[in-house]
């Protein structure tokens, strides 16, 4: 996906790819125990998703480079 930006013109890294795709879709809430607000954002790492969480981050992320980039991704 790294190679496939950078020939629209980008200079990505791979570890910049992977936080602009955690940033993007693993965005989670972050809620204050006592009273149950939500008081900011943070991004779940992926090594803290379960493997339906994990497969769905990757469905997102083949979903949106197929339509906002036209590259096709494949899941293996």
């Amino acid at each position: 996906f790294t190679e496939a930006l950078n020939d629209l013109g980008n200079e990505f890294t791979m570890d910049e790819v992977k936080e602009l795709c955690k940033t993007k879709f693993a965005l989670i809430d972050v809620v204050n125990k006592e009273t149950g607000k939500i008081i900011g954002k943070r991004i779940k790492g992926t090594s803290e998703m379960n493997k339906t969480e994990l497969n769905e981050f990757i469905e997102n992320i083949i979903r949106w480079a197929a339509y906002t980039f036209y590259i096709v991704l494949v899941n293996i």
